[in-house]
């Protein structure tokens, strides 16, 4: 669990705040069996939804990124990954 992404394009009724929510929320509880991944964040730019959950320094590296590449980036939602 070092690094997990995913991009998701979103219905034009969809909200990206509620997924945002869902997603953060479904990390909730988990049981990891490779390791405890550290952080996630949730990335909306458009209809377009990315997420990702890792280590620390690769979580923020990759929001970095995509916060400068992409035109009308916005994080919705970031933290810390706890059991």
């Amino acid at each position: 669990n070092h690094f997990s992404g995913a991009a998701y394009i979103l219905k034009a009724d969809a909200d990206a705040k509620a997924f945002a929510d869902d997603f953060s929320a479904g990390l909730s509880g988990r049981q990891w069996m490779c390791g405890l991944p550290e952080k996630y964040v949730v990335i909306s730019a458009g209809n377009c939804v990315l997420t990702a959950f890792g280590l620390a320094d690769n979580i923020e590296s990759f929001k970095a990124a995509a916060t400068t590449a992409l035109a009308n980036a916005e994080v919705l939602a970031e933290g810390d990954i706890t059991e």
